[in-house]
Formats: structure tokens, sequence, C-alpha cells
């Protein structure tokens, strides 16, 4: 139906030859036009505004490969819109802002519009009449066209952006066409950079949408479009649409080896920048070569955190590159290493405005996938379950942040994992100071993980298969844990993943104890009324529920779970049953408070305490 609507606006060539309202090419002076045309416009989104000097560029030698990529499109122009997306701080804006000027060189830069939500460059609304003002600079003769099309109808600023599209934009390039004018003879570019910070989903829906509309109806039309922006769901859906597929080519800038050494080459060059500005206060040596390579380790390829590092080195205010790098370094080898400003303050800033678009009311359930992340990363049709999320909620949860992670769709989700695009992102949310309000801390993570780990916990031993005489291994993959939340319509789908939850809660529960004691109090109501006879200790434990009695013990000393022994015909049983799966001997613990230090083989793990006391120890305590 749109494209019904929007074509009956559009004139046909010889309607144009016909039209006799339509004036001269200079029959309106451009300047009068510009005058016009300037209250609607924004300005700063301009390639040369002086409100971004200096802009992002691309550095001598770096992204040739996508550079090469859009140069040959704009040669051969198979294609009518370009889309490249990339996540977070991959660099877009200067390969947007170097290919519009290299264009501009050429004469071939009709117009561009760089969004930026900060800086204001985001309404919709001046979208249309700023490409429209910059077209009229660079070609007047369509500017003469322009400013009569606007003296027809002076509320055509009030009317839709679809509207003035064709009015100010489609209309007068089809007549220049018409005539032949030079400026029609090779397309021209106009760039749409960082679209995703448009006010407004709809409005970015809308453009995409209008400009695939034009690009479809007037297949000659004189104009290209390169419309960069992070890959963010609804954006995604609009370019994989069927209407897309022809006229579109889309690209995805990714951080591999390609751009590892983009980075590293724009970093080694930078260093040698700063030596020649600073000749006095560094010298050849600096930095060394194991200071070089450990921030190179750091930037691991993400153009932002990259420049975020140069500029805090290079702080001409300070002037001292070798001490700033050497805080820098510290700062990211020791949270607590003090400094008088942030190094990565600009790069912190991108994240906290990724995160403050998620709305409150569903950033809780967002905070509840990052913890888990900290912790483990499942498949996602895993976690969702894990996490009591049904497919909805868990992609809603998730669909602000496209930029930070590569998102499995639905189809992959039994076999696929979240994968974070850069690791910089889970050091800015462990870093309280750098996320502010946005912190998940160590203890907010353990706390909230057990709680969807216990409560499986409970669901996983209300199956009698679990405390008859069968291995834990066979009864898990024989067993659909009831409130599955994600499902498939395939049972063995839903086997798989009930058992990956089960060998996870029962391999994992425990293990959360080797962090600090905890406070929170939903934390301690969760086992309350839990019947500790149907613990499963896991073969490969090597002490976490060990741990676990000695936090259950000094947090209640008084506590009636503990017992040296069976206690009636239940609990010998289920004490046989503990013998014969891991098949070793036990004897019951002994107490008061003597601590046997372990060695643990992993090296995150901390040494830890096994509680040892005359008196009381429950038959999962018994030792081995």
């Amino acid at each position: 139906m749109i494209l019904e609507w929007f074509s009956r606006f559009l004139p046909t060539a010889s309607e144009l030859e016909k039209e006799d309202t339509l004036p001269d090419t200079d029959s309106e002076p451009t300047n009068t036009t510009l005058d016009r045309l300037l209250p609607y416009t924004c300005p700063d989104a301009a390639v040369d505004s002086s409100a971004r000097d200096p802009p992002p560029r691309c550095h001598p030698g770096t992204r040739q490969r996508i550079l090469d990529t859009l140069n040959d499109w704009l040669i051969n122009h198979l294609w009518k819109i370009f889309w490249l997306s990339g996540p977070a701080g991959t660099g877009k804006s200067a390969i947007a802002q170097t290919f519009a000027e290299i264009c501009l060189e050429q004469g071939r830069l009709g117009a561009a519009y760089f969004f930026f939500r900060s800086s204001g460059r985001n309404d919709p609304r001046t979208v249309i009449p700023t490409l429209a003002y910059q077209l009229a600079v660079n070609v007047p003769d369509y500017g003469n066209l322009l400013g009569h099309a606007i003296a027809l109808d002076p509320s055509i600023f009030q009317k839709t952006p679809r509207v003035q599209l064709r009015k100010l934009i489609v209309e007068p390039f089809t007549r220049l066409q018409t005539q032949g004018h030079r400026s029609t003879q090779t397309p021209l570019l106009i760039v749409l950079d960082g679209l995703d910070e448009c006010q407004g989903i709809q409005a970015q829906c809308d453009i995409v949408e209008m400009i695939g509309e034009v690009v479809r109806l007037k297949k000659d039309f004189p104009i290209l479009w390169l419309i960069m922006s992070r890959p963010e769901p609804h954006l995604q859906y609009i370019f994989s649409r069927a209407d897309f597929s022809i006229e579109c080519k889309k690209e995805t800038l990714l951080i591999d080896a390609d751009t590892r050494d983009d980075v590293d080459r724009y970093l080694r060059d930078s260093f040698i920048d700063i030596r020649r500005r600073f000749p006095l206060v560094t010298d050849v040596a600096w930095p060394s070569q194991a200071q070089s390579q450990t921030v190179e380790d750091i930037a691991s390829g993400l153009f932002a955190l990259a420049a975020t590092i140069i500029r805090y080195i290079s702080d001409i205010a300070h002037g001292d590159p070798m001490g700033r790098l050497g805080d820098f370094l510290a700062f990211m080898t020791n949270t607590n290493y003090a400094t008088a400003t942030n190094p990565l303050q600009t790069l912190d800033l991108l994240y906290s405005q990724i995160l403050s678009e998620i709305p409150e009311n569903v950033y809780l359930r967002t905070k509840q996938i990052l913890s888990l992340y900290q912790i483990s990363n499942l498949e996602v049709l895993c976690a969702g379950n894990l996490l009591c999320m049904a497919n909805h909620e868990f992609y809603n949860a998730l669909s602000k942040l496209h930029s930070l992670f590569d998102v499995p769709s639905p189809g992959e989700a039994q076999m696929t994992c979240l994968i974070m695009y850069h690791t910089s992102f889970g050091d800015y949310l462990l870093t309280p100071f750098r996320s502010g309000r946005f912190h998940i801390s160590r203890e907010y993570i353990v706390v909230d993980c057990f709680k969807a780990l216990f409560f499986w916990y409970k669901v996983i031993l209300q199956d009698p298969l679990f405390v008859s005489d069968g291995p834990f291994g066979m009864i898990a993959d024989s067993v659909i844990l009831p409130g599955l939340k994600w499902t498939s319509s395939d049972n063995g789908d839903n086997q798989v993943t009930s058992k990956r939850i089960a060998i996870f809660v029962s391999t994992t529960i425990w293990r959360l104890f080797l962090y600090p004691p905890h406070t929170d109090p939903i934390f301690f109501h969760q086992w309350e009324a839990f019947d500790f006879r149907y613990i499963m200790v896991n073969r490969g434990d090597i002490g976490e529920f060990a741990t676990f009695l000695h936090f259950l013990f000094t947090s209640d000393p008084c506590n009636t779970l503990l017992h040296t022994g069976p206690q009636d015909e239940l609990e010998k049983t289920l004490l046989e049953k503990v013998v014969r799966e891991i098949d070793r001997h036990m004897k019951p613990a002994v107490l008061p408070m003597v601590k046997i230090n372990i060695y643990l083989h992993r090296s995150w793990y901390p040494v830890m305490s096994i509680l040892v006391r005359q008196g009381t120890a429950s038959a999962g305590a018994m030792s081995t």
C-alpha cells in the first residue's frame, strides 16, 4: 500500500517534459533557496561542520579493504543502497567521514548527515531539509528548482519526511535528469552515518523505508545512499526484507585479524607522533616493547578504545606522555590504582549511553543476563530457561545490546552462546567508578545467579528419579524439567535443554560459595524450607559443597541442618546412594573449628577451607 501511495506522487519523465509549472533552472536564485532552507536544517551534521572538528578519520593505511569496497561500489554502483553496520566502537564514523571526504574531492558527494544523539544531531525532522540544503550548495541548478518547489508550497517543512523527500529531492532531480543535466550523468552520494542515533526507532525505520521506495520506483534515480549504523534488530529486519535484497549491499565490520592489525598500526604510528610532539619528555626507546604490546592487547582491535588510550596519553594539558602511559597501564592492571581522571572516560560514556537506552522495567532482566554471562556463557536457550525467561523476554532484554553482543537468532538459540564483541565492556560493568549506576558487583552476580540455580536445584530434586538408584547423568538424559519458559515443539530438544540445566546447576551451585559470604536476606531465605537430605554432590566436587557448609555454619552455628550421621531410613538410603555414586568410602566429619587448606588446580579458585568440627555434620557433609 505504501508503494502504491508513494508511486502516485512520483512524476514520470513524460509528465515532467510536458509540465510547465516547474521553471527553468535560472528561475529561483540559489542563495534565496538556501536562506529559506537554513532554519529547518542541522548544519552541525555536515561532513565539514566546525561542530565536528576534528572529525574521526581512518588512520592512513588502515581500513583499506572496506574503503576499496566502497570505492568499487561508487564506480560500478551495482546497488543503490550500501548498508555498513558494525558493533559499537569499531570505527564506522571514521570510515563514513573518510569516504565522504574522498567523494567530496571527486565531486561525487551530494550530501551527508552525521547523526549524534549527545550533540542534538538526531532530529528526524531536519534530515531531508539538511540533505536538500547541501545538495543545493553542490548542485546550484538543482537549488534553483528546489527554490521554486518551496515557493509553491511554503508549508512543505511542516509535512512528513516522505512528502519532503519527494517534493524537495526526488522531483527536482528527476526534472534535471530529463533535461540531461551533467549533475545526473554520474550518481551523487548521500551519506547517513549513525542512523541508529536518530531520535525514535520508528523514525529510523521510516528513513530506510522511504529511501527504499525511491530506489525501487525510480530505478535510474541519480543518487546513491550509504547508510552506517549499529546492527540494531529493527534495522536488521528492514534490510533483510526481500524488497531490499536486490538494490541493497550489506557489509558488517568485524573485529577480525585485519582490524587488529589496523588498530596496532594506528597505535604504533601514534606513539611515533607523540614522541615527535613531546621530544623533551620522551625518548626513542619509549614505549618499551612490553608496554607497546600490552597496549595493543588491551585495545584488541577496538578503534574506539585505541583512540581513547592515545587521547589520554597525549593530552597536551598534562604534557607527560610517559607518566600518563604508566598511569594507564597501572589503572588497567590494578582497579584500585588512583588516577586524576578516568583514562577510559570516552569509551565509558559510549557504554553508558547504550545502557541508558534500555527502559528501567526491562533493565532488571538485562542485568540478570549480564550477571549470568559473568559466571558462565551458556547457550542462549539454556540461559533464558535458567533465568526463567520466555523467548520474547530474553530478546527484549537484549534488544539494545546488539552493538555490544552477537545475539544468535531464535533458530540458533539452542546451540549458540552470546558473544561479547570486546572484553572492555565486561571490565566496564565490573568497575563501579566507570559504570556508575550500571555497575554489576561481584556479590550481586553471585546472589542473583544463586537464586536462579537454587530454584532449579529444588525443581530437579522434586523429581523422584533423581533420588533413585540411577546415575545422575542417565536420569538427566530422560527428564524434561517442569516450568521451562522457553520450550520447543520437539520434546527431544526440551530434554536436551533440561539436561543442560540439570548438569549446570549440579556442578555450579555450591561453587558460588568460593566467593565471600553474602548478606542478601532473600539469599538466606532460599534454603530455609529446603530439605537438604536430597542434595547432590557432584563427582567432580573439589570442596565446593564443603565451602557451603562452612558458610552455613558460620552464618548460623545453631542451625539444625547439620548433624553427624543419618537420622532416619531415608537418610540412610540417601547416604548409601552417595557412596555408590562416588565409589569412595565415607566417614563423618569432625568439629570444632579446624581448617584444612586444599590446593585447587583451577587458577581462579581461591584456596578454601573445609570446616571440620566435632558435634554436627550432615550426611552430605561426610568427608571422603
